[in-house]
């Protein structure tokens, strides 16, 4: 009887929505507005599927409608397999030779600035029927989402295979930090800098607990070194890119993060190679999932393009030299 009832969501496009709505915005009128149904509907769905399966799936809290872990777990379940149903109708379509739908993709900072939106130009340029949405957050965040059914796969910095024993990473690169300035800087013009001299700068850096924080942390560590001297604490590529041009603080980033600008060479990336901070980026998806026709197309589209892109930045500068 509960499978049934469960089935019979999974047949009606607007229960399922109603549910999975709730679980997310916790407040039925706005589930109500935001699907253009009545909040009277919201609540008979609810109470109908609360009956079905014989347990409660929501409890009311001072933060709103709150699912209970049987609500969290169905909400995650039915994601998935409405996600799985949407792919069928592109499976089919790409049978016929049409390649159509909507790929969602997880973006983290080390795919954000030049190989995820190049290989989106070039996929929707090939498949006009194609449609790409990105979603950003923290990969804890992003991964969440991926569980859920609600990303086709992650780009970015790959976790340890330890982390989850239902995603995996498909490895296309690797990177490492680098110390970036302003061009005008007073240590932009020299030849060799010597690590303790980093003792000594003023640095705009991520919050602490970052993945680029801790990883900048542990390499000065590592070289005998006290914790850097933070003035701005900031993950906003707009706000870091104002601050490192108008004053002479140093930042320890993925130089591919800010590829245009070292590139148009108003900001340089200084020689103190940090091999001790390498990643490994590539796309993350799910074990138990086969991917779409789409995203299968743009996940072949940035593993033909990240050699070009993400060849090391230090290399690079050593190979103009």
């Amino acid at each position: 009887m509960r499978n049934a009832a469960i089935f019979g969501m999974l047949t009606h496009e607007r229960r399922v929505r109603t549910f999975v709505a709730l679980t997310e915005q916790h407040h039925m009128p706005s589930v109500a507005e935001s699907l253009g149904i009545t909040q009277p509907a919201v609540s008979i769905a609810v109470r109908q599927l609360e009956g079905s399966i014989g347990v409660a799936l929501f409890e009311r809290t001072a933060r709103g409608m709150m699912p209970t872990p049987a609500g969290a777990a169905l909400a995650l379940r039915l994601k998935r397999a409405w996600a799985e149903i949407r792919h069928a109708v592109a499976d089919i379509a790409s049978l016929r030779g049409i390649t159509q739908g909507t790929v969602t993709v997880g973006a983290l900072p080390l795919g954000r600035t030049r190989l995820l939106p190049e290989s989106i130009a070039g996929v929707v340029a090939k498949y006009p029927g194609l449609r790409v949405a990105t979603m950003e957050g923290s990969f804890e965040a992003l991964a969440a989402s991926l569980r859920a059914g609600d990303l086709d796969f992650i780009l970015g910095a790959l976790r340890p295979v330890e982390y989850a024993s239902d995603l995996r990473g498909e490895p296309l690169a690797e990177d490492e930090l680098g110390i970036v300035c302003r061009r005008d800087h007073p240590w932009a013009k020299r030849k060799r800098i010597q690590p303790r001299d980093l003792a000594l700068a003023r640095w705009a850096l991520p919050r602490l607990h970052t993945p680029n924080r801790t990883l900048f942390e542990r390499a000065l560590i590592a070289r005998g070194l006290p914790p850097p001297n933070v003035m701005v604490e900031t993950s906003d590529l707009a706000v870091l890119r104002g601050v490192l041009l108008n004053s002479d603080l140093l930042t320890a980033i993925s130089p591919r993060q800010l590829s245009y600008e070292l590139g148009a060479g108003v900001l340089t990336l200084l020689p103190i190679p940090l091999r001790d901070t390498r990643r490994v980026i590539g796309v993350t998806r799910r074990t138990d999932s086969l991917a779409s026709p789409g995203a299968t197309i743009l996940m072949e589209e940035i593993a033909r393009r990240s050699p070009m892109i993400l060849s090391p930045m230090h290399d690079k500068k050593a190979a103009a030299a």
